[in-house]
């Protein structure tokens, strides 16, 4: 009976530092991440609406062209 008492402590001992191991590397991947890949956001809502500008117009340009080259390729069928 204490033998089963021992193995199961030394268990239980085991998958709880085993989830700590895990946490921790988990963490310090994050950070580590963090800090190697340091993405630059818009800080002004001058500068989110600036980037919304400019996502606007590239999406029509890109509608504009798209329209102008069915178009021609529609004339080329006739």
């Amino acid at each position: 009976m204490t033998q089963a008492a021992y193995l199961t402590a030394i268990g239980m001992g085991t998958a709880f530092g085993l989830l700590l191991v895990l946490i921790s590397s988990i963490v310090v991947t994050k950070v580590i991440a963090n800090r190697l890949d340091r993405v630059s956001y818009p800080k002004t809502f001058d500068e989110k609406e600036e980037n919304i500008r400019q996502a606007t117009a590239a999406a029509v340009a890109v509608s504009i062209l798209k329209a102008k080259g069915s178009e021609s390729s529609q004339g080329n069928w006739k």
